[in-house]
């Protein structure tokens, strides 16, 4: 009784990974973005996934104006908010339509982006 116990587990266990959507339950992988200059802004593009922000580190220059393009996937859950508190930032990402947000960080430094309930995060590093 016990082995069959045990077999179906696993084959419960097993059903599991191949039914699991690719990517779900892994991180993204670790990237660091640099902004896209156009024009007066710097543009930095980030996209709320699954497991979280890609890319999870952005890097932009000090003093210079910073266009923060937020989007999600469908399954992004509580990722489809993002907020820097120290540049007063809150974007929630609905029906695939790209949240922006404009502001200048003045001082070099490291600065952490988040969704609401703080269980995401990425790096905003200012050079």
């Amino acid at each position: 009784m016990v082995l069959v116990g045990l077999l179906a587990l696993g084959f419960v266990a097993v059903g599991v990974l191949f039914l699991m959507p690719s990517g779900q339950g892994k991180p993204p992988a670790d990237s660091s973005a640099s902004p896209v200059p156009s024009g007066e802004f710097q543009i930095v593009n980030i996209n709320a996934v699954s497991s979280g922000y890609d890319p999870q580190v952005v890097r932009v220059k000090a003093g210079q104006p910073v266009e923060l393009r937020f989007s999600a996937e469908p399954g992004a859950g509580c990722s489809r908010v993002l907020v820097m508190k120290d540049f007063g930032v809150q974007l929630i990402a609905r029906d695939g339509t790209a949240q922006i947000a404009r502001f200048t960080p003045e001082t070099p430094g490291r600065f952490v982006f988040r969704c609401g309930m703080n269980m995401y995060q990425g790096t905003l590093i200012v050079e």
